[in-house]
């Protein structure tokens, strides 16, 4: 309420369904139950927000892995080449 006046009737509303969500059904551990489709929305909402980023970083770590192996190839082709000049 700013300056002494009633909060409107959309708010009201708003804060009713609020209370309403926070009253949902739980079982005896205290865990909310969820329905087959709010599981699957969360599971959704998980996939579309964490397989981006953990396909970004498996392609960081491959193409780390493959960078050390042409390294590997490098040095060892220079220091063979270094023992045939001498």
């Amino acid at each position: 309420m700013r300056d002494g006046m009633a909060p409107s009737p959309e708010r009201k509303e708003n804060a009713y369904e609020l209370e309403a969500a926070l009253e949902s059904p739980r079982t005896q551990s205290g865990t909310p139950e969820y329905t087959a489709e709010e599981e699957a929305a969360i599971i959704r909402k998980l996939d579309f927000r964490l397989l981006p980023f953990l396909l970004l970083l498996y392609t960081f770590s491959v193409l780390d892995r493959s960078n050390l192996g042409k390294y590997k190839a490098c040095r060892y082709f220079q220091n063979a080449w270094s023992s045939v000049k001498q």
